[in-house]
């Protein structure tokens, strides 16, 4: 197949299948104080028109060079930059002078730094996920506190997902999905059993996927209590004077068993034997 171009303005993101394979050139509205000559469509046509013509033209008597060239690729793009940028570094190499290097060196400062898995809309969930883990201190949170979580972050898309209206429970789930982290029955201190995530299941994903570096700084110690939102310290709210969830594996996620208290012997505590009969009820019913 071979390579060819559309352009798309738009605000805010698009799709993880569109934005991995794009040339992403970022744009900002112009504040009141700044002055830019207003485009004109049919004036900007007539102004366009000699050079598309040079360039069909060029093209036409470049065409089986360019058709079998394989420019030089800077190991810094990621497989689907390179693919995106190729055809314009042979176009680049064509033309001669400065061109080659320009190209290049455009090239890295837009797309060098980008990593398909940083860019993806999962991965940006799995850090916002964790954040809201960190900052709750708590080892299991419902989908709906979730989602009402991301939706309060005016810095992420979750808010306005599609036409105005914040993300779903279902997309969530599906954005979560490739990194083996499903939603489950949680048992929560109301002895309610909704949907939602825990901790244990996603500490996997987030060593892989999350660097250090965007980890969100806020403790569980510094957190406010949790209106009901997760379980702390063994499967009990965290009381005045009491320990909050002491980190684990370095995610904040690790429990802190409450005073005179010992771990299960099959290392479940009571809130989590009850959550896996409920499943076991639910998957009978």
């Amino acid at each position: 197949m071979k390579p060819f171009f559309a352009a798309i303005a738009l605000i805010g993101e698009l799709p993880d299948t569109v934005r991995d394979r794009a040339i992403i050139i970022p744009m900002r509205r112009k504040t009141k104080a700044e002055e830019v000559a207003r485009l004109r469509w049919r004036p900007f046509l007539r102004e366009c028109l000699p050079l598309r013509q040079q360039a069909a033209r060029w093209a036409l008597d470049h065409v089986e060079s360019l058709g079998t060239a394989e420019p030089a690729l800077p190991d810094v793009l990621d497989d689907r930059a390179q693919d995106g940028w190729e055809p314009l570094f042979a176009v680049a190499d064509a033309v001669g002078g400065e061109w080659p290097d320009r190209a290049r060196n455009v090239a890295v400062r837009l797309s060098g730094s980008r990593e398909a898995d940083e860019d993806s809309m999962g991965v940006r969930l799995l850090a916002d996920m964790r954040s809201v883990f960190e900052k709750r201190g708590v080892d299991r949170i419902p989908s709906a506190k979730l989602i009402d979580a991301l939706s309060g972050r005016e810095d992420r898309p979750w808010s306005d997902w599609r036409h105005g209206r914040p993300i779903s429970a279902r997309t969530v789930a599906d954005l979560l999905r490739p990194f083996g982290i499903v939603p489950r029955t949680i048992r929560m201190p109301d002895k309610s059993t909704p949907k939602g995530y825990r901790l244990a299941d996603c500490r996997d994903a987030f060593s892989r996927y999350l660097s250090v570096s965007s980890r969100n700084t806020a403790t569980a110690t510094e957190s406010q209590p949790s209106s009901g939102d997760g379980i702390r310290n063994n499967g009990r709210p965290v009381a005045d004077g009491e320990p909050a969830l002491r980190p684990g594996n370095g995610f904040g996620g690790g429990v802190a068993a409450g005073e005179g208290q010992t771990p299960a012997a099959d290392g479940l505590d009571e809130y989590e034997a009850e959550e896996r009969a409920a499943i076991q009820q639910e998957g009978g019913a």
